[in-house]
């Protein structure tokens, strides 16, 4: 008897599979490839290509286009949030811990790749950064030409022409014109010594630190008053261990009891809880006693952070300088290059915050001087052991931007970023760190003012 319809039993072959049959059967594969890491395995043909990923116990069997773009996936639903599989986008591969992200990149650092190798843009951008796909690199170019092309039309009309603005001593701008007679002033300015609006941020700035020195001063007084409570410890021994002995002398409702104590002479007066009775009140006193104990270190280690922010407290607020000032404030930190490596080091406390955040790897070494308040500075390893005198160079720029800089020799500590940490309420800038290691170095303050964008 012959059979109609789909056979018994049989399960109808997958979307996923139907795929793979339509670009895969009968096609020669011409290359053969393993992507970083070593668990991410590529096949690829004349139109498309097969890729196989082992990584943290999801596997992932992909089917991409030649431009790296996701035809069909089996378990693309198992990916992680930061890597999204859809169909017809660009395939995203799995981070390396030694290049940073496209979104983690400057404006400093884009032009900084672009400048190495201006033939090869955008396709420099692979070896750079991870998760870009060469159909994305396509994208950015024509998008970069289109803006390049745009700007230089409106720079060409914008241009100032025959006028030029000039800045005086007595702060004093004037904009002069070089016309056909000759160079004429056109309009002069006379700067005042303070903005209204910089006059606003200066207010606004001592009533933040206002603010914050009353919050710490409120730390430190309950601080204080722990501390005190700590110093009882010894008494509330005693007393536990002299009830804890003559509990058979205390009335079962009691809700006090004058003991003498063990010296003949010391009469103590205890306070019970007849809820608890002697007993338990007893033992209420000797934990608590050991409590204060064990806290001690803890509060006085707090104590002493807390004291250490109070004296990092800027004593003058920073505001905006005025337009047309002839210093202007420079946006990122300070960058110095050495022996093939590249050292930050922070102009304030939040660009302290920021090399941590947003420029430190785990590899990267952290410099600071010890027990004193200063710059941040941060030895980029990329990977390679720095030698000696790279990281004693690090170690003499932060030495030299920190309050002891003008002194002979100043001790400096130096750590892993990865042994860095930030306290969680912590003002910008304050970090803990441990297992670090100390150098005494002579200070140095002699920097290039190269500007690392901020991220």
């Amino acid at each position: 008897m012959l059979w109609s319809g789909p056979k018994p039993l049989a399960q109808a072959p997958s979307a996923f599979l139907m795929l793979l049959r339509k670009h895969l059967q009968g096609r020669a594969i011409e290359q053969f490839g393993c992507d970083y890491p070593e668990r991410s395995l590529r096949w690829i043909g004349r139109d498309c290509q097969l890729l196989f990923e082992v990584r943290d116990r999801l596997p992932l069997l992909l089917l991409l286009d030649r431009e790296d773009c996701v035809l069909g996936g089996y378990r693309l639903r198992r990916a992680n949030q930061e890597r999204l599989f859809k169909r017809h986008a660009a395939y995203c591969p799995p981070p390396r811990p030694d290049l940073p992200s496209p979104q983690q990149l400057s404006a400093y650092q884009l032009e900084e790749i672009y400048l190495r190798d201006p033939a090869n843009w955008p396709q420099s951008l692979l070896k750079a950064c991870f998760g870009l796909s060469p159909a994305s690199l396509t994208r950015i170019g024509h998008e970069f030409d289109r803006l390049w092309s745009d700007w230089t039309r409106f720079w060409e009309q914008t241009q100032p022409g025959g006028y030029r603005a000039l800045l005086s001593a007595d702060s004093r701008i004037s904009i002069w014109g070089d016309l056909e007679q000759g160079t004429h002033p056109i309009l002069a300015l006379e700067l005042p010594e303070r903005l209204p609006s910089q006059q606003l941020q200066r207010k606004e700035g001592q009533a933040r630190r206002a603010k914050a020195l009353a919050r710490l001063q409120r730390r430190i007084e309950k601080l204080n008053g722990d501390l005190a409570k700590v110093g009882q410890a010894h008494l509330l021994q005693r007393q536990g261990e002299l009830l804890l002995t003559y509990q058979n002398r205390v009335e079962r409702t009691a809700t006090e009891v004058e003991l003498l104590d063990w010296d003949g002479q010391t009469r103590h007066r205890i306070a019970i809880d007849p809820a608890l009775g002697p007993l338990r009140q007893a033992q209420k006193y000797i934990k608590q006693a050991s409590k204060y104990r064990r806290s001690r270190s803890m509060i006085e280690e707090r104590l002493a952070l807390t004291e250490r922010e109070i004296q990092e407290l800027p004593a003058e607020v920073e505001v905006a300088p005025a337009a047309g000032a002839p210093k202007a404030e420079l946006s990122g930190p300070r960058l110095k290059m050495v022996a093939g490596f590249q050292i930050y080091i922070g102009r304030s406390q939040a660009h302290n915050e920021a090399l941590l955040r947003r420029y430190a790897a785990r590899d990267d070494l952290w410099f600071h001087a010890k027990d004193v308040p200063g710059a941040h500075v941060l030895l980029k390893c990329a990977g390679k052991a720095p030698p000696s005198e790279v990281v004693e160079q690090a170690a003499a720029l932060a030495a030299g931007y920190c309050k002891r800089g003008s002194e002979a020799l100043v001790r400096v500590a130096f750590t892993t970023t990865q042994r860095v940490r930030k306290p969680k309420g912590s003002k910008p800038g304050f970090v803990v760190y441990d297992e670090e290691m100390t150098l005494l170095v002579e200070p140095q303050r002699e920097v290039a003012e190269s500007n690392a964008k901020m991220k």
